[in-house]
């Protein structure tokens, strides 16, 4: 028996080659999590500081009850930068009257204690650490609970390590954001994973979540697993604070419901 949470159909068929099974018994659904709301975050320009206005904001006011919250950034040096620029614009706020840090930084080259001790405290539920900005060292094996925002600065690997990266969010089942600035050219990223980048970035009228997903169909799902997500109804109420299916799927649906 072989399982796994999150496959493509060519990972599929790597698997199928490796353990020298040419026709497996193959069942599969969607890799769905309706708890995270997909957000896309295009600009013109990306600066680090008024994009994170909203992180630095909540940890001076919220302190450690702020949600916990993962950063994803390409490289080392940019995942210093946000710590450096976020850490310094809260000062004394950085740290809880008892001293422990608020915000912290992870990557594959800290030395072998700090490599063990900031995950497990960013694991911990106690923790008075609330945002890590990381390179994509903070993966798979490490299970971090109660993380409500996963943000992507700048293009994951591939479609498939960006989806398993997002669903770090709401393992609890909790109400959790994926965001994701589009910062930069994917042009590392090839064939499938290229196009979808881009149209997720450029494309303000397709729902997110169907274009993730179908990355993610495989030839033994139905052909119309995705025809919940193309048939859900508006909302037709002037609601203040609306929480009906599109507004609650990505930030392209929830701008095309009428209550927006």
């Amino acid at each position: 028996m072989c399982l796994s949470a999150t496959v493509t159909e060519k990972v599929c068929d790597d698997i199928k080659d490796i353990l020298h099974i040419p026709d497996p018994q193959i069942v599969a659904l969607l890799p769905d999590r309706p708890n995270i709301f997909f957000e896309v975050r295009p600009r013109s320009k990306y600066d680090v500081l008024e994009e994170f206005q909203w992180v630095i904001d909540g940890l001076r006011s919220e302190k450690d009850m702020f949600p916990k919250t993962l950063i994803f950034a390409p490289t080392i040096s940019v995942v210093f930068e946000i710590f450096s620029i976020i850490k310094k614009q809260l000062g004394a706020s950085a740290y809880t009257e008892e001293g422990h840090r608020l915000i912290d930084f992870y990557h594959g080259q800290l030395d072998e204690e700090k490599s063990k001790i900031i995950p497990e405290q960013f694991k911990s539920l106690e923790s008075s650490l609330r945002v890590l900005p990381t390179t994509k060292a903070f993966g798979m094996g490490i299970e971090a609970k109660g993380v409500v925002n996963v943000v992507h600065w700048g293009k994951p690997d591939s479609m498939l390590s960006y989806l398993q990266e997002a669903g770090r969010a709401g393992r609890d089942g909790s109400a959790s954001r994926a965001i994701y600035y589009p910062k930069g050219t994917p042009g590392v990223l090839q064939g499938e994973d290229k196009d979808l980048f881009l149209k997720i970035k450029r494309d303000r009228d397709i729902c997110i979540r169907e274009v993730i997903l179908s990355h993610f169909k495989l030839p033994q799902m139905p052909d119309n697993c995705l025809e919940y997500l193309t048939n859900r109804v508006a909302c037709k109420d002037q609601c203040t604070n609306c929480t009906c299916a599109h507004c609650l799927c990505c930030s392209n649906c929830k701008q095309n419901c009428p209550c927006v």
